[in-house]
């Protein structure tokens, strides 16, 4: 299957569905090595040969540097072949990981439908959370996935439309940067679909995702799993590299939140789920505005931010370098350090009096 890739307009959809595809490089550069080892061989073969021959000790040196190079392609390619083959025996696919159908989506578009008519009434048979700036909703009927669309408050083609479908397609493209992360075992990421639906002579977009088990709702106790992941570095890492890769905003331990189940050695086993890859749409049209020091400090609508969620030093530190080594240039990564150690030090104070 072809690499996601990121929708620009309506025209553009993609079907994007999980899979623990293999790292490999891209073909050119897999020609070019091998082209290098043919040159390396036909290299050493003619210097062994002139060495043999009689000749001087430099061609002696030049047999040598061609052999160990060739020496470390082969280990290197013998240690690549034998990671892909674990990676592809020992991932097991999740239930939330299953691709989404068009058989499975087609008996809820008459709900989609009339969540998305004109005056937004609450369809029979539709389970709704609650959402300042989006409509997020479960079909009754089809268990398993969810739909996330904007509210469209304007219903024409200006420029406040575009604004709000943009807005859709930019989560949808977050949760395809998240799904690319190459280290994101620790992440739980559903599949997800971005389709479009006509409505009153509009087209609109709509991302289905397909839940994931075993999330707990209580704020409360998302709050006491984030405190007890407090010395998880590599949890922190993860959640961090997502939301600065993939630009999100409306940082929250519910948006986010902690998944635990038991291994089979009996260890626990800590992941977060994402299922808010939130970018409020002015994003598309700003920028200027640097998007982790939003995420990190609370953004639009009045999140906490990921700094505030943290509950030790060494997690804050770790976010903050993660931030600050995605900075762009020598100048980012400054402004990023210092405004997030100002973030560090408020939070530090709060921890220590709260």
């Amino acid at each position: 299957m072809a690499q996601p890739s990121a929708v620009r307009s309506l025209d553009e959809v993609k079907h994007f569905e999980f899979q623990d595809v293999p790292h490999l490089p891209p073909a050119s550069n897999r020609a070019c090595s091998i082209a290098m080892r043919i040159i390396a061989a036909i290299v050493l073969a003619s210097a062994i040969g002139v060495a043999l021959a009689g000749f001087t000790v430099v061609w002696y040196v030049v047999a040598a540097v061609a052999g160990f190079w060739l020496l470390a392609e082969l280990i290197n390619q013998v240690g690549s072949s034998k990671v892909l083959s674990e990676e592809s025996v020992t991932k097991p696919e999740l239930p939330s990981a299953r691709p989404i159908t068009d058989e499975e989506i087609a008996p809820a578009l008459p709900y989609v439908r009339g969540m998305l008519s004109q005056f937004h009434r609450q369809e029979e048979g539709v389970t709704r959370f609650y959402s300042a700036q989006n409509f997020i909703f479960k079909v009754n009927s089809v268990p398993g996935l969810v739909f996330k669309t904007s509210k469209f408050r304007i219903r024409s083609k200006s420029r406040s439309f575009e604004v709000d479908c943009q807005g859709v397609r930019d989560r949808y493209n977050a949760m395809v940067a998240v799904q690319e992360l190459k280290k994101r075992d620790r992440l739980l990421v559903p599949a997800v679909r971005l389709i479009k639906i006509n409505v009153e002579d509009n087209v609109m977009p709509v991302v289905v995702e397909r839940e994931i088990e075993g999330i707990i709702r209580d704020d409360k106790q998302q709050e006491n799993l984030y405190k007890e992941a407090k010395d998880d570095v590599e949890l922190t890492t993860q959640l961090a590299t997502a939301i600065v890769v993939a630009k999100l905003d409306d940082v929250e331990p519910r948006n986010f939140p902690i998944v635990q189940s038991q291994g089979a050695d009996g260890k626990l086993i800590r992941q977060i789920a994402v299922i808010d890859t939130q970018i409020y749409p002015y994003y598309s049209f700003d920028s200027g505005r640097d998007t982790a020091l939003g995420s990190y400090a609370g953004g639009y609508g009045g999140s906490r931010g990921l700094i505030r969620c943290l509950f030790s030093e060494r997690q804050i530190d770790v976010a903050i370098k993660v931030a600050v080594d995605a900075g762009n240039g020598a100048n980012q990564k400054r402004s990023r350090r210092d405004a997030l150690q100002r973030l560090k030090v408020d939070r530090l104070g709060t921890l220590r009096h709260g």
